[in-house]
């Protein structure tokens, strides 16, 4: 999705890679796509991340 949205809208966003099933861990899958802010093993995953590492990642984007 960020690969071809618009870099403003793309400053404004977090994103998440979900490195589930076969596909997510297949370099052929995932060369080309620029990397997420955050990568995690399972969707549970999103629960245990700290909601301040959210505001740190968006503002890290903002900044660039």
């Amino acid at each position: 999705m960020t690969a071809r949205a618009p870099s403003d809208a793309v400053q404004r966003l977090t994103t998440v890679f979900v490195r589930q099933d076969h596909y997510a861990v297949e370099p052929i899958h995932t060369a080309g796509y620029p990397p997420a802010d955050f990568t995690i093993w399972s969707i549970g995953d999103l629960a245990g991340i700290d909601p301040r590492r959210w505001l740190r990642a968006a503002n890290d984007a903002r900044a660039q």
